[in-house]
């Protein structure tokens, strides 16, 4: 984000940070795969753990993501992610 800032001057009201990491296993389990939380009001995070061959569907990852969001935006009233299609 810092590099963002620098380079374009401004930082947006709403932020998503999505880390993607590869597990060292053939198959990672469901549950585990995918990790969203809330740090601040305008900051969601996403963690996801992928297996160690394949590529990664990264639209797939968003998508699933947004759903968790959405689930968990009722709860606390926060802002929807939007995901938008190449």
């Amino acid at each position: 984000m810092v590099w963002h800032v620098r380079h374009n001057r401004a930082l947006h009201e709403n932020l998503f940070v999505l880390t993607v990491g590869t597990e060292p296993v053939p198959w990672v389990k469901h549950t585990e795969r995918l990790i969203v939380g809330q740090i601040a009001p305008s900051l969601l995070a996403c963690g996801c753990s992928l297996r160690f061959h394949g590529a990664p569907d990264i639209l797939a990852l968003l998508q699933q993501a947004q759903k968790r969001s959405l689930k968990s935006a009722e709860k606390s009233r926060s802002e929807r992610i939007e995901i938008l299609p190449e």
